[in-house]
């Protein structure tokens, strides 16, 4: 055994995505466990957010915003996942798909998601006439969505584990 490797497993949500070199960062968190421990890490599934985040793009860049390459997208299908984990020498890997999601009660809501969860950086590019030009529309466009039982809001979530060789 690793001198290092102690734990029987590790969980990183939501986290490997945001970094540079994820098999490096990966390969550190596997010396850290146990042969046969278990490695579970999570990200966004390919479609999360959408309608909304679909049309909050839309708009920002008709305000001249553009958008960076969305990092999460680089693990958001099981074959990510698989070839992640294959190169960092990780076995039995597995995959699951679960929509954490909810239904917001009116657009407001989801204005409190771009605010506070990562998409401040991009209406933050705006002046303050166009933040509120911008909020007002896009809440309204928002707002159509609404269904009679809220506005359906699509986390969808991928898991994947494997076992330390």
């Amino acid at each position: 055994m690793r001198p290092a490797a102690r734990f029987d497993a590790a969980n990183c949500s939501f986290g490997l995505f945001f970094l540079p070199d994820m098999a490096s960062q990966l390969l550190h968190i596997v010396s850290k466990v146990k042969p046969g421990g278990q490695i579970v890490a999570c990200s966004f599934y390919q479609g999360a957010f959408e309608p909304l985040v679909d049309l909050f793009l839309q708009r920002i860049q008709r305000y001249g915003v553009n958008p960076p390459e969305f990092t999460w997208c680089q693990l958001y299908l099981e074959t990510h996942y698989h070839a992640l984990y294959a190169r960092v020498g990780l076995t039995d890997v597995r995959t699951h798909r679960h929509d954490v999601g909810t239904r917001f009660d009116d657009a407001e809501a989801w204005w409190r998601v771009i605010w506070y969860a990562g998409f401040r950086g991009l209406v933050a590019q705006l002046g303050e006439a166009e933040l509120a030009r911008f909020k007002q529309e896009h809440l309204a466009e928002i707002g159509t969505l609404h269904n009679g039982q809220g506005i359906p809001f699509s986390v969808a979530a991928l898991f994947a584990s494997g076992r330390v060789a």
